[in-house]
């Protein structure tokens, strides 16, 4: 656990939010809900659509934002790697207040 480091976490994190997305959207599919957020308009039978569904709604919702949330630490990640490489994601201004190329 002393070597981990946030390279490595985010490395990890973009494979478990693959796999999260995968598994919550099916599980919402199979539910009977195709979306997380409804359409504009079809708010009424998408809360139909909800009440009817099981458990499983709930349980693949959850794990979508799961994975969101994932998903941030990957990025993080990914500019702690992109930092350690020496490549510049965010560019510094000098004193004169203009980025330097």
């Amino acid at each position: 656990m002393r070597d981990l480091r946030v390279a490595t976490v985010g490395g990890v994190c973009a494979i478990l939010t693959t796999a999260v997305f995968v598994v919550g959207i099916t599980f919402m599919v199979v539910a009977g809900v195709q979306v997380l957020i409804p359409e504009t308009g079809k708010v009424d039978e998408w809360i139909g659509d909800v009440d009817q569904s099981s458990g499983l709604f709930l349980v693949g919702a959850w794990l979508v934002i799961l994975g969101g949330i994932l998903g941030l630490v990957v990025l993080v990640g990914f500019f702690v790697w992109m930092a350690a490489m020496g490549i510049t994601l965010l560019r510094r201004r000098n004193r004169h207040g203009t980025v330097p190329l």
